[in-house]
Order: structure tokens, then C-alpha cells, then sequence
């Protein structure tokens, strides 16, 4: 038992596989590699799309509380808010 232990082709045979086989499995790999990648630029690309909506939308409502608000401390307080909204809508994400 000990002098088939040491043998490195008894231990190693089990887990060899045939050319053909080896060549289906790398392409099949390929593939789902290739899936997986166009997969997370798609849900990448969406969030950046998302995120731009949100710092446009908070951008909007800064401005139109600086022209239509009249009283000062107000128009502080919504334009903070709306900082604050795009921070911690990044902070949670």
C-alpha cells in the first residue's frame, strides 16, 4: 500500500479527463464567463442610469427652491434636505 501511495500515477488517474471533454467543458465556460460579464455591465450600466435620475432630480429641486423660495432659512433647509437625500441615497447603496 505504501509503495502504491508513493506511485503519482495511481493517486492522479482518477481525475484525468479525455481532450474532447476538456475542450466542451472550456467553451461551455467560456460562455457563461462571457454571460455573466455582459450580465453585470447591464445591471452596472442601469444603476448608473438610476443614479444620474437621482442627482438630476435632487439638482432640480435645489434650483427651484432657490428661485421660488422667498423665505431664506427655508430654502436653506430644502436645499441641505436635498444634499443630504443624494448622500445618503449613495451612503445605503
Amino acid at each position: 500500500a505504501a509503495a502504491a501511495a508513493a506511485d503519482g500515477k495511481n493517486q492522479t488517474s482518477w481525475w484525468r479527463i479525455p481532450a474532447h471533454a476538456h475542450d466542451t467543458l472550456l467553451g461551455l465556460l467560456s460562455l457563461l464567463l462571457a454571460f455573466r460579464t455582459s450580465q453585470a455591465y447591464d445591471r452596472w450600466w442601469e444603476a448608473r442610469k438610476l443614479w444620474g435620475q437621482i442627482v438630476n432630480s435632487t439638482r432640480n429641486v435645489a434650483s427651484n427652491a432657490a428661485v421660488f423660495m422667498t423665505d431664506l432659512e427655508r430654502k436653506r433647509r430644502v436645499i441641505k434636505a436635498t444634499i443630504c437625500f443624494a448622500w445618503c441615497t449613495k451612503a445605503s447603496l
